[in-house]
């Protein structure tokens, strides 16, 4: 009787894009390296034998935002519209939400849209926030 002797092999391998595998062996590593703005595919294999199995992970560094601005506060007299001053996002894309009070945002993709229908004597609070992927920020 012959007896072959089987190892478990265990590999992450990076199938497309960059960075480095801190321990390629390790069910639990740790890459880095990984561009801004680019995804990454690791592939974790285990073989035994002749046999093997693999599954996928993408990981995505998204760019840092555009850090949100919103401008300063406004105060008018007798009149229920406003002219924003939000920051121009670099990157990422900006977007208006009312916060409390009322009123409506004319083009709330726009960082100097206008707000209308501001009852008088209320204050109405906006927030301009910049969004990239997972990243984002608030002013």
């Amino acid at each position: 009787m012959q007896v072959i002797q089987q190892y478990l092999v265990q590999v992450w391998t990076i199938t497309s894009g960059d960075g480095a595998i801190t321990d390629a062996s390790s069910p639990t590593t740790t890459v880095t390296g990984v561009t801004a703005g680019q995804t990454t595919v690791l592939r974790w294999t285990i073989t035994n034998g002749s046999c093997s199995s693999f599954d996928e992970v993408s990981l995505t560094n998204d760019v840092a935002v555009t850090v949100a601005a919103a401008g300063t506060d406004q105060a008018q007299c007798a009149t229920s519209t406003f002219t924003l001053a939000g920051n121009t996002a670099v990157s990422g894309t900006g977007v208006w939400t009312i916060q409390s009070g009322d009123g409506a945002i004319t083009d709330a993709a726009s960082p100097t849209t206008t707000v209308t229908g501001v009852t008088a004597g209320q204050t109405t609070v906006l927030s301009w926030t910049i969004t990239n992927g997972t990243c984002s920020s608030k002013g």
